[in-house]
């Protein structure tokens, strides 16, 4: 259920019907398209759709969540996007999805909910139709099978576990090479700041200059972010211990790291089961 102007806006998955402010009815999306091209009650059809697909946009869920894999903690995620910096970025070519595959940044305090910025190839065709578009921003993380050999139970079935944060809002093209120069400034100090002797760019050299004539910028500021950190949490504990013991048990890199994050939320739970005792 989401809100415009205080009035409701009704909203079902399939034929997606709309009640917007105005008429007291109902449009579906495809009355929409029709309504839009001459305007409902006044209004111009531009701000009118704007206004419905923001509504939209922030009252579906348009990655699959369970109640009892999201989450929702901002900071949370954000360490998430940091520690998991390179991702995928999903806009429309042509009319066909375009993925591309790219480091972020991560500005915290830019926007409600932050802002990611990064830079893509110029001859890369995605960025060519992608300002103003909504885009999504896939964050994967850590994940690993999970045999229903572990769990020691009847009527069980394999699953995979693992964590993901999704981003989406709408990109910003940036072309004026001061911008450009920020932007790879900025990524470089981030991902050498590990190196033992970090690596600089000297944007005032010709060298430099030809290298930023060949990238594009970009900026998104955020408008939804979702994580879903699917970790067993629909199993009862005892299940899930098992197959932590059996993660650690393998001992590869994505095991061990998920292992460990079940255990931190086994943890965190038993803090806020202690937390609601009464006293």
């Amino acid at each position: 259920m989401g809100q415009v102007e205080g009035k409701a806006i009704d909203i079902t998955c399939k034929r997606l019907p709309i009640r917007i402010p105005g008429p007291r009815r109902k449009y579906t999306i495809l009355e929409m398209r029709k309504h839009l091209a001459s305007g409902i009650a006044g209004r111009q059809p531009v701000d009118l759709f704007e206004e419905v697909h923001s509504v939209v946009r922030q009252a579906l869920n348009p990655m699959y969540v369970p109640a009892a894999f999201a989450e929702s903690d901002l900071n949370k995620l954000h360490d998430f996007v940091e520690q998991n910096s390179f991702g995928m970025l999903v806009s429309d070519v042509g009319g066909l999805p375009f993925a591309g595959h790219l480091p972020f940044l991560l500005e915290r305090q830019t926007g409600p909910q932050g802002t990611l910025i990064g830079h893509l190839a110029r001859a890369n065709p995605q960025w060519t139709e992608a300002d103003g578009q909504n885009v999504l921003a896939i964050f994967p993380g850590s994940h690993a099978y999970i045999s229903p050999t572990w769990y020691e139970s009847e009527q069980v079935v394999p699953t995979w576990n693992y964590i993901a944060v999704h981003v989406y809002g709408r990109i910003q093209i940036i072309h004026d090479e001061p911008s450009l120069l920020q932007i790879v400034q900025r990524s470089i100090r981030f991902y050498e700041q590990a190196m033992p002797r970090p690596w600089s760019f000297d944007g005032a050299t010709t060298f430099a200059r030809r290298m930023l004539a060949q990238i594009v910028g970009f900026r998104i500021e955020i408008e939804k972010i979702e994580g879903k950190w699917k970790l067993n949490q629909n199993h009862p504990i005892e299940r899930r211990k098992k197959v932590i013991a059996a993660l650690l048990e393998r001992g590869d890199e994505n095991s061990r790291s998920i292992a460990a994050t079940m255990q931190q939320t086994l943890a965190a739970e038993d803090i806020r089961h202690d937390n609601q005792l009464p006293t």
